[in-house]
């Protein structure tokens, strides 16, 4: 009785079209979308918990005056969690009078790139500052060449903005509710949380 098994012509075809349908696969799946959307929803997410640590720290400060605001600096800067003195490749033009600095340390003891000694505050429970998926690094956003980054801002009235850009597409930015809201070019667009987000950067 002769033994009955697969030939190589038959494997190979088998193998050819597990490897077809994996390609259509990715086409369909599209990996580099998805982890764009995982970066970006991380970017939104990291802007809501700084902005909720920065109202505790508001009500802090309404009991305890001699917190400092900012810690460091003045609200006349622009803080960026990259190392800039000048404003990030593909961010809006600085309003008048504001300067940039920043660094990529995320301390939260008033020396990371929000300068708010976060520390202070027992409710707060904030062990570092998060920085952006790819900070520091540039990439391509709707044809605009950018440096990833997070920025806050903040006025002498306890106002405050962070502000970031997101890698998807422009209407999450356009619909925050923010003064940047993509109306004359890529690089007018940044997706901006906080109290301030109309009045500030």
């Amino acid at each position: 009785m002769q033994k009955k098994g697969f030939t190589l012509v038959e494997l190979l075809v088998v193998l050819a079209l597990i490897a077809i349908l994996a390609a259509v696969l990715i086409v369909v799946i599209r990996p580099a979308e998805i982890f764009r959307r995982g970066r970006d929803t991380q970017r939104q997410g990291d802007l809501r918990n700084l902005a909720a640590a920065v109202d505790a720290y508001l009500t802090e400060v309404a009991i305890n005056p001699s917190l400092a605001w900012p810690a460091r600096g003045s609200c006349s800067n622009i803080f960026f969690s990259v190392t800039t003195t000048a404003n990030p490749t593909g961010w809006p033009t600085m309003p008048s009078g504001y300067t940039a600095t920043g660094t990529t340390s995320n301390s939260s003891a008033g020396t990371g790139w929000v300068p708010l000694n976060f520390n202070q505050v027992s409710v707060i429970n904030l062990p570092q500052l998060p920085l952006d998926p790819r900070n520091g690094q540039t990439g391509t956003v709707n044809g605009t060449n950018v440096t990833f980054a997070y920025a806050f801002s903040c006025s002498p009235d306890f106002n405050y903005e962070f502000a970031a850009k997101l890698e998807g597409p422009t209407s999450t930015m356009a619909a925050d509710g923010g003064n940047r809201n993509c109306t004359t070019s890529g690089a007018d667009c940044l997706y901006e949380v906080g109290p301030g987000k109309g009045n500030l950067y």
